[in-house]
């Protein structure tokens, strides 16, 4: 066969061809096998074609080609498809391509699938298409990508869905994109996915787009997810919603937010939250806002908390509640904090509590301060205290006055005080007298502990209280005549009644009622001021006894002064609330004091703890009444001291050593 001439070959009929055996079909030359016509290729057998040599193929002429019948084409090994030119695979039929075995498709390098035009790739099937190798994909140019049928979209698989540059993405058709698998689209890259235009972003189905990766997710541009549709928004999972970067966060629209579902709407990250615009914050479903992470909740801006209705306000969970900050806190409206509930107000920590403005604080319902914890009254300060209206104050339970503080006590209003119930006045933590420094050392007292057992209220319940020391003294009146002062409503603090019958405020407003004429100062051109007297209890025992009752001209006092200044000394756990002085006839002035006596335990009419008598430190008097109490403060204040620098008016002085002497007289010899 070798010797035969080409004009010898072609001679050859195509039963003398289809009789050639392999071995002698391959020993054919290029230039015999080119010699060929159409009839003999065509005449060849299946077993002839697969075993011919990969050279005679590339020899073969576009005629010759095209004379081989599909069948052939089936028969072709990988190797002899690889050696087809890419002239020849630019030359084949429909037929003849669709002919090739996938394991031949898969055989054609880079070069020969580049070859193919759009028409012909339009033509293999999806077997064939799901041969290909993903170095063979992309090598399509974007106009064969483009001719691929939907099926063979969809034969393409992940991997090689994957390795389409964003070039062939974007020649893709809407029916292309719709007809990847959601297993394709699940393996779109992040950079594929950016380099979508809205019109392929919208081709995909809500279910597609839920297939998409959260780095695929993270990479869709700004301008991309503005133009989302709700449905795809909606299709979104919990861990794809968590995924866009703070650059495009904020670029949702409101429908698209709203159309999110409360799964996903708890899935936002702080930072998704805080780029929604205030509109959007408003338009929130209650179940949104409840669903909201209390981290998330804690990072919105003050803005997006006063755009929640009242209706959402009242969605807040307790745990949500106490993750608001104070900036939030402050931000929420007084309608706002009217629709929280007893359960809401119980979460919010003492931080926020204390962090509530006048405003807010004065518009809560009575309800709301009633089922207040004690931490909270404990936090409240003594602006807000000073804001309530005295519906509020008698909302307030005996256990939440109970622990006021004595700042919180003293910042009650005379309004409040008066609107006080007797077992709420009890329930104070301190009650106020006025006392006046006798011995120039300043306003001494003596803790609760310490101290007598006195109804500094008036209302017929004696406990415990704190008092002042025996060389200081109480004003006093004594209404009744009887030689004694029998309550509170005879001093001049709380337990006094008004003139309308409501309770003092303080000592000093107490005081003021005497003030006839009205000049700040109760002077003896004041009707009553001749009625005065000052209690100096030099037992200690809280029991007016013969000789404890100095009227004021004993005392050499000619003038109270009635401008208190608020003072913030406390002595043995008594709080100095209002501060001034008192004048004695020579000129001096020494200190006077509104003292908010610490309240004990409740106690009988008498006390069972004495202080040492006035006489058992009398033994050098001229040393002792100058000298300072004896007691020690229980925190770091200053006494408030007379302006005369421990001078003592002889009067007063003389006052002092009789109420010694009696003291003397009752109790034995001085030591």
């Amino acid at each position: 066969v070798a010797a035969l001439r080409t004009d010898q070959v072609a001679a050859l009929t195509t039963a003398d061809v289809r009789a050639l055996g392999i071995a002698a079909l391959d020993a054919l030359s290029t230039a015999q096998f080119g010699a060929l016509t159409t009839a003999q290729l065509a005449a060849l057998s299946t077993a002839q074609v697969a075993g011919l040599l990969t050279s005679q193929m590339a020899a073969l002429r576009t005629g010759q080609l095209n004379a081989l019948t599909s069948t052939q084409f089936a028969a072709l090994t990988p190797a002899e498809a690889a050696a087809l030119t890419s002239a020849q695979l630019n030359a084949l039929q429909s037929q003849d391509l669709a002919a090739l075995s996938t394991s031949a498709i898969r055989a054609l390098d880079t070069a020969g699938i580049s070859a193919l035009s759009g028409t012909e790739v339009g033509w293999l099937t999806t077997a064939q298409v799901g041969a290909l190798t993903t170095a063979q994909v992309a090598a399509f140019t974007t106009d064969q990508i483009a001719h691929l049928s939907t099926g063979a979209i969809v034969a393409l698989g992940s991997a090689n869905v994957a390795a389409l540059g964003t070039d062939m993405l974007a020649a893709l058709t809407t029916a292309q994109v719709q007809a990847l698998s959601t297993t394709e689209v699940g393996a779109l890259t992040s950079t594929q996915v950016a380099s979508l235009d809205n019109a392929h972003l919208d081709a995909l189905s809500s279910r597609q787009f839920a297939a998409l990766s959260t780095s695929a997710i993270a990479a869709l541009t700004t301008d991309q997810v503005a133009n989302l549709p709700t449905a795809d928004i909606a299709a979104l999972t919990t861990a794809q919603f968590q995924a866009p970067p703070p650059a495009d966060v904020g670029a949702p629209t409101s429908a698209e937010i709203l159309a999110l579902t409360t799964a996903q709407f708890g899935a936002l990250t702080s930072t998704q939250v805080v780029a929604i615009a205030t509109d959007v914050v408003h338009a929130l479903s209650t179940g949104d806002v409840h669903a909201l992470a209390t981290a998330t909740l804690a990072a919105m801006t003050t803005a997006q908390i006063q755009a929640f209705g009242t209706d959402q306000i009242a969605a807040l969970s307790t745990a949500q509640v106490a993750a608001l900050g104070t900036s939030q806190i402050v931000a929420l409206s007084t309608q706002d904090l009217a629709v929280f509930t007893s359960t809401q107000f119980h979460a919010l920590t003492a931080t926020q509590f204390s962090a509530l403005t006048t405003d807010q604080f004065s518009n809560l319902s009575t309800s709301v301060i009633a089922g207040l914890t004690t931490t909270q009254i404990i936090a409240m300060s003594t602006d807000d205290l000073a804001a309530m209206t005295t519906a509020q104050i008698q909302a307030l339970t005996t256990a939440d006055l109970h622990v006021f503080s004595m700042d919180q006590v003293s910042a009650l209003t005379g309004a409040q005080i008066s609107a006080l119930t007797d077992p709420q006045i009890h329930a104070l933590v301190g009650v106020s007298p006025v006392v006046l420094d006798l011995n120039g050392d300043g306003i001494s007292t003596t803790s609760a502990a310490h101290g007598v057992t006195y109804d500094l209220l008036g209302g017929g319940h004696a406990s415990k209280t704190g008092w002042t020391s025996t060389t200081d003294g109480l004003l006093a009146i004594d209404l009744n005549h009887n030689g004694k002062i029998d309550d509170g409503t005879e001093l001049f603090g709380v337990g006094t009644r008004l003139a309308d019958g409501s309770r003092a405020a303080n000592g000093y407003q107490a005081m003021a009622q005497y003030d006839s004429n009205g000049d700040g100062r109760l002077t003896a051109a004041d009707a009553h001021f001749k009625d005065l007297v000052v209690w100096v209890d030099a037992n200690h025992d809280g029991k007016t006894e013969a000789g404890e009752l100095k009227t004021l001209t004993e005392l050499g006092i000619t003038s109270l002064d009635l401008h208190g200044l608020a003072g913030t000394a406390s002595d043995h756990g008594n709080l100095l609330g209002l501060t001034s002085s008192y004048t004695t006839s020579d000129g001096a002035t020494h200190a006077m004091a509104d003292v908010w006596f610490a309240q004990g335990s409740s106690g009988s009419s008498s006390s069972t703890t004495t202080s040492p008598a006035l006489s058992d430190g009398l033994a050098q008097p001229a040393a002792d009444l100058l000298a300072s109490s004896s007691s020690s403060s229980d925190a770091t204040t200053t006494p408030v001291h007379s302006s005369a620098d421990l001078h003592m008016h002889a009067a007063m002085l003389h006052g002092l050593r009789a109420l010694g002497d009696e003291e003397a007289g009752r109790s034995g010899p001085l030591i």
